[in-house]
């Protein structure tokens, strides 16, 4: 019978756990994000690497021939894990909410794959957007058999605790044992509800830009009271007043005109910030260009999308000039602003920190032009984040 998980345990199973690593950073990552990008951090690591772990044959369970009495072994493909087990679980979790065992019992242990979805499940953080993920990737699957010229499987609709699609391949499987803690039915599919969740999810996905994260990761920093922050996300430290003292002390006229020479610089050597500025009908270099990019959501998000690929571009060189936060880019050595308190991947923040200076927050007099150092072999040890937003500001590309 499995046991509850204690925090050692969790930290033993992770440490051990062939997707241990990539759950960890998941946990580490859920704060920073919302639902839906922690659903597409999952789908891109963890859904992933349990697919290529079916294709390499590792996901399997033994049972007994109940005729012969010998031990037989189910080697499980991607589709059985996604839309038979993982579905299985997720179907007995929504009936039966308190059902401790939804996922030990319906999960095979191979690879450590129980253990590993278990410790996801437990997170609250981590279980819906896993969800998200899942459905999203049985869509894909879905998509993957009616591009192959598969027969479309009858959604049988009339089965609320178990909806399920026939499937003679699956409901073979679902009479056969996973072991002493299995349940009998393993193959238990998508049903109505499921499958209008999926396109639900498929619908969201269709326009969805791969950088829309940055909308929630680097929001508008607005005057709280002010009718900018009227309904919108800002970068709060901590709660309306502190965002008021932050910024009253940052967002100054002296500032603000220290960001309009840095605008005026950075169109020079990254032109499409000027086509940007001008669709949104605002003079490049001028105080309004300042203001739009720190208060007004669409401006701010074009202009960040515009420099995080700015900088991926500049980092594909390997005789950058950049420190070696930057390159690395480690999810498990973040960056906390010293005023947000946020935690942010070194690329991430880096961008941030242009924003800051293409909007008026950032204030030369504190940080120094000068403001890096080199080590012993000439590359950035110091300010390195500082380095980068600079860098990626005025770096003419060829």
């Amino acid at each position: 019978m499995t046991q509850p998980h204690s925090p050692e345990t969790e930290q033993q199973i992770l440490k051990e756990n062939p997707y241990g690593e990539t759950v960890r950073g998941l946990i580490e990552d859920a704060p920073h994000f919302n639902i839906n990008q922690l659903a597409r951090l999952i789908e891109a690591s963890l859904i992933k690497e349990i697919s290529e772990s079916a294709e390499k044959g590792e996901l399997s369970s033994q049972y007994k021939d109940s005729e012969t009495n010998e031990l037989k072994t189910i080697i499980f493909s991607a589709d059985d894990i996604f839309c038979g087990q993982i579905a299985a679980a997720l179907e007995v979790q929504d009936a039966q909410p308190t059902q401790p065992k939804a996922w030990a019992e319906n999960i095979p242990r191979a690879n450590g794959l129980r253990e590993a979805l278990m410790t996801v499940m437990k997170d609250r953080r981590l279980a819906e957007p896993f969800r998200h993920a899942v459905y999203h990737k049985q869509a894909a699957l879905l998509r993957e058999k009616d591009q192959q010229a598969a027969p479309v499987q009858e959604i049988i609709t009339g089965v609320p605790e178990a909806l399920k699609i026939r499937s003679e391949e699956l409901h073979s499987k679902a009479e056969e044992d996973l072991g002493e803690e299995a349940m009998e039915a393993s193959g238990v599919e998508l049903g109505a509800a499921a499958a209008s969740r999926i396109v639900d999810i498929e619908q969201q996905e269709v326009q969805k830009d791969t950088y829309d994260y940055l909308r929630a990761a680097l929001p508008p920093v607005v005057r709280p009271g002010s009718p900018q922050a009227a309904g919108r996300e800002y970068n709060s430290p901590i709660d309306e007043e502190q965002q008021r003292k932050y910024y009253d002390k940052f967002v100054t006229e002296e500032n603000r005109r220290e960001a309009q020479s840095m605008l005026a610089a950075a169109t020079g050597s990254t032109p499409e910030i000027r086509a940007i500025l001008s669709a949104h009908n605002l003079p490049s270099s001028s105080v309004e260009a300042v203001d739009a990019i720190r208060e007004d959501p669409d401006v701010r998000f074009e202009i960040a999308k515009l420099l995080v690929q700015k900088l991926d571009r500049l980092l594909l060189d390997d005789s950058n000039d950049m420190g070696w936060r930057i390159n690395k880019n480690d999810r498990g050595n973040l960056k906390a602003d010293p005023i947000t308190g946020k935690k942010k991947q070194s690329r991430l923040y880096a961008v941030d920190m242009a924003l800051k200076m293409l909007g008026g927050e950032f204030a030369e007099r504190l940080e120094g032009r000068d403001d890096f150092a080199r080590g012993p072999d000439g590359s950035i040890s110091m300010g390195q984040h500082r380095h980068a937003a600079r860098t990626v500001l005025m770096t003419h590309e060829k």
